[in-house]
C-alpha cells in the first residue's frame, strides 16, 4: 500500500565499514527478448560518512526491491548494525524501522 512518492531508506553502516558510493544507472532485469522487466536492485543516491540514502519508488511489477551498496573493511571486529529507517517522502508518519543486528566484520584474508 505504498504511496506513489519516493520512499527514503536510510542505512547507517557500522564503524568497521566505509560505504562506497556507487553511481550510475541502476541494474535492470531483462527478459529473453532484451526488454527491461524491472530493476534488479537500487543503488544509493547519497553516501556521506556512514550514512547511505536510497530513494525507492513503488512498482507493482516488483513488489520486493533489493537495495545494495558496497563497503570496504576499515577495522575488523564485532559491531552492532543500527536499524535502517524506511519513510514515505509524502506522508512522513508512514514508515518502518528495521531491526538492528550484530555483525562480525573480518579483514582481508579472514
Amino acid at each position: 500500500n505504498a504511496d506513489d512518492g519516493c520512499w527514503q531508506m536510510t542505512d547507517l553502516a557500522p564503524s568497521g565499514l566505509a560505504p562506497i558510493a556507487s553511481w550510475g544507472r541502476r541494474d535492470e532485469e531483462v527478459d529473453e527478448d532484451g526488454g527491461v522487466v524491472g530493476r534488479a536492485h537500487e543503488r544509493p543516491w547519497r553516501v556521506v560518512g556512514q550514512r547511505v540514502d536510497f530513494c525507492v519508488s513503488p512498482d507493482p511489477k516488483i513488489p520486493t526491491q533489493t537495495l545494495r551498496y558496497l563497503a570496504r573493511v576499515v577495522t575488523s571486529g564485532d559491531y552492532r548494525w543500527e536499524p535502517a529507517v524506511l519513510q514515505s517522502s509524502i506522508v512522513p508518519e508512514q514508515g518502518v524501522v528495521l531491526p538492528a543486528f550484530d555483525v562480525t566484520i573480518g579483514g582481508l584474508g579472514s
